[in-house]
Order: structure tokens, then sequence, then C-alpha cells
């Protein structure tokens, strides 16, 4: 063996991404995958996660990119390379399915390459079963099915790999059925839960999918890789490096370039492609906003560099888990610009939502607050004015959500309106933005159009006629 070789080797044990090179060229008869940077990060991501103790992490990405050969057979066949007493198990819709990653699983493990690289491994002689190979050491992946018993087994790593099918995802049977199999037959299975893993690697089909009940939880991390970007993307890759993608960019144009995914499109129709290909289940058909058209930014001025600071609050006083949400939006202007600064999204109860309104005002240091002069808001209004509170204003909400947002189109998708994609709450904004009117929840919507309407009419003209200091009139229109 060449020196080389040995080198390669030793890369392949220690790196995730060089060993995912190697099980393709296995399974594919010499042929090497593309070069494309998301294989990398892909790579990156469930490295970290199968190691790191209590991972949890969700991987959104198309079909057709290579998601299952990476987390449903190279993962545990490295894994279990390097741990032989590892056990893994791996969870999928149906049981064919299962068998074949199964299969190509075993092809990998009992291939001259892999026992080159991993010498220790031994299959165990009587691990005849296909959806369950051992090691003589101990370890295990053990493949299931939606539905399929996982009483008596533990496993250190759990992998979700597409646990619906897309021609399930309509039925609110099967969401549900996936739901509680997640909860009730996987989440228990862990031998250790605070040291086990949890990775799921899926497509988006559904506003009320499995991603989505990941997501809710707030204990997963997210790797979201749509086929065509929508914004500007930053990613983690090996040794502290970034692939940066910008929009527009195609996820593997060698294998997969943006003329076929348009025909694949054409094909499918745009709602199965924006929820499989671009992971966003929220049908664009008849949607008001068009996210390409919004002046997308990677980075926002400081509190200190924005001349005025307006708060738009859309409140509710419920805080069940089916009630709808209150919402600060938080802007800064500067430039002739106004850039959404922040976006507070919570389900609270009056006394909290109180508390969260003067804190959110005091701790941005707002010049107005503006509060749906409806519900609540007067009385909001009234016990801050008893407590110093002057600044806020009640706008009077008129027309339907729909009627409020399309007279204010025109500004949103302007230069004049700034919107941050590098932050923890643009992607629920760009799906609730996307699927307007025909989404579940549409609050971060009415709290921009109320702002937007304000700013734009005559009290919010007004306001910033004025010097923000003195409160004098300087005679002179922003925009």
């Amino acid at each position: 063996m060449s020196d080389y070789q040995r080198m390669l080797q030793a890369a392949q044990r220690q790196y995730l991404h060089l060993f995912i090179q190697g099980v393709f060229v296995t399974l594919n008869n010499g042929d090497r995958p593309s070069g494309a940077p998301y294989l990398e990060a892909l790579a990156f991501a469930l490295e970290a996660a199968a190691l790191a103790p209590g991972g949890r992490l969700l991987i959104t990405m198309p079909p057709r990119h290579l998601k299952s050969v990476s987390a449903s057979v190279a993962l545990p066949a490295w894994l279990i390379g390097r741990n032989p007493g590892l056990k893994v198990m791996v969870a999928s819709y149906g049981e064919e399915l299962a068998r074949e990653h199964a299969l190509s699983f075993h092809r990998v493990v009992t291939s001259a390459w892999y026992r080159g690289l991993f010498p220790q491994i031994c299959v165990h002689p009587r691990s005849e079963r296909v959806l369950e190979l051992r090691t003589t050491a101990g370890g295990v992946r053990k493949a299931v099915s939606l539905g399929g018993a996982t009483t008596g087994f533990g496993a250190d790593l759990i992998v979700i790999d597409d646990l619906m099918k897309a021609q399930d995802a309509g039925s609110e049977a099967r969401r549900e059925s996936v739901s509680t199999y997640y909860r009730e037959a996987l989440l228990s299975r862990l031998n250790a839960p605070k040291e086990g893993s949890i990775i799921a690697v899926q497509q988006r089909l559904h506003e009320d999918d499995l991603p989505a009940l990941l997501m809710a939880s707030g204990t997963y991390a997210r790797l979201n890789l749509p086929a065509i970007a929508e914004a500007p993307q930053r990613v983690p890759l090996y040794n502290g490096r970034i692939w940066t993608r910008q929009q527009g960019d195609v996820l593997d144009p060698a294998r997969i370039p943006l003329s076929s995914l348009e025909a694949i499109r054409s094909e499918m129709g745009s709602a199965g492609f924006t929820a499989q290909y671009q992971q966003n289940p929220v049908p664009p058909d008849g949607a008001l906003v068009r996210i390409e058209r919004l002046n997308l930014n990677d980075a926002l001025p400081a509190r200190n560099e924005v001349h005025w600071l307006v708060q738009s609050w859309d409140t509710a006083i419920k805080d069940s888990p089916s009630a709808d949400f209150s919402v600060c939006s938080t802007w800064g202007w500067r430039d002739g610009v106004w850039y959404l600064m922040d976006l507070r999204r919570e389900r609270l109860d009056y006394p909290d939502l109180k508390a969260m309104v003067s804190h959110q005002l005091r701790s941005w240091r707002a010049d107005k607050v503006l509060i749906e002069d409806s519900g609540n808001g007067h009385a909001l209004w009234s016990q801050l004015k008893t407590e110093g509170v002057h600044n806020i204003v009640l706008p009077k909400p008129r027309g339907s959500k729909v009627e409020r947002l399309t007279g204010q189109l025109d500004m949103l998708q302007s230069s004049q309106v700034g919107i941050p994609t590098q932050t923890s709450w643009w992607e629920a904004l760009a799906r609730e933005l996307r699927g307007f009117p025909n989404v579940r929840y549409d609050d971060q919507v009415d709290s921009i159009s109320q702002f937007l309407a304000w700013i734009q009419g005559p009290r919010g003209r007004g306001f910033m006629d004025r010097d923000r200091v003195t409160g004098r009139p300087i005679g002179m229109r922003r925009y």
C-alpha cells in the first residue's frame, strides 16, 4: 500500500465527508459524486450531531441529493467502524425502502474497501436478517419502518429518514401517525437520552409535518438546503470554513442543473416543488408576496446607527398551544431604508404581554410603539400610560388582513424596506409571507402591515418630519 493510500484511509476514518465519497464509489461501481459543497456541509452537520452528547439535528433537503446514502448508509457504517459496539436504529416510511437501505449498508460493510479501513469489524455469523445487521462486538444497525415494532431495542443513535411518503402528506391521519410514532416509538429507544443522538433527514411535505414538530420543539438544530437558494445562506464546513450560497444558487448544478429543476417544477406543479425541493410547504399559488422581490440583507445596522426606531405590535391574549401569537416587529430607519431589526413572536397571557411590551420598548429605546386599536390594545395603552409611557400610538385597522397587506406591497417589496436573512426568525417569517393569506397564523404579516401603513400615513410622516430630540418640525420628508 502506498503512502497516499494510507493517508487517504486515515482521512476517511477521521472525516465522514471523505468516507461518504468512498461509500458512493462502492455503491456505484466506481463512479464518484459531484464536488458540490453541500455534500461537505451535509457530512459536517451529520458528524457533529452524531458525535455530540445528546445531539439533535434536522436536515431538510430535496430528493435525489444523496441524503439517504449519507445519513442512513454511510453514517452508521462510519460510526460502527469507529465504535464496533455502537447501536444504530434507522427509521423510514416503508419496509421496502428500509430493506433497500439495509442492503446498501450490508454491501458497504462487507466490501474489501471497508474491511481495509476497519479491519476489526466482523459481521456476526448469525446476523442473517437483512433489516438487522450485527457485529461480533455487539454493534448493530437495525432498520424499522413506520408502525414497526421497536420494543426491546435500545439505540445510541436514531436516524429518521423520510418517515412519510409525499402522497400521504395531505392525510391528517397519516401525519398524526408519523408524529405519534416519533413520540411514542422512537424517542423512548435511546439507551441514554442525555447522551444518545437523533438525526432526522426529511423533505418538507406539509405545514404540519414531522419537521414542523421537530422545529417547534426548540431542541433541534437545523440545516436547510433548498434546491434553489431563495436568500443568501452561510453554511458551516470543516475546519471553520464557510460555504456561502447566493440567492438563486442551485444545490448541485452538475447533477441537477437549474433547467432540470425548472422541468421538475413544471411537471409536478408549483406547490409540490416548493415543498419537496424548496422545503417550504406552503402553496405559492395566489400568494401576495414574492420573496425574491424583497430587499434581503445579510446584516443590519446597530441600534446606535439608526435615526428612528418604531415597534409594531399585533397582540393576542391567550397562551394556549393553539392560540394566535403576539408579535412585535422592531424597525430602524437609516439612510432612507427601514430595516426590520428584530421580530418577537410568542404566545403570552395578558400580564406577560404587558410586561413584554414594556420590556421591548425600554430595551430598544423605541421612539414610537404601535398597538392595534382593537381587543386589548386600549387596555395596554391605558395601563402603560399610567406608568409613564407616552409614546404609544393606537392605529385603527381598516379593511381585511389581505386588503391591509395589499395596500403596502409596493413599499414592502421596495428598496425602502430591508429584511435580514441571517436571523433565527427569518425562516418562520418567510413561510408566513410566502403563504399568506393561506396560512394558519398571520400575526407577523399583520404587524408588518400595520407598521408600513402607519409610517406612510399622515401621523407617520409627521413623526418623521420632527427632530427626534427637540420634537420640532424640520420641514423635511425622508422618503
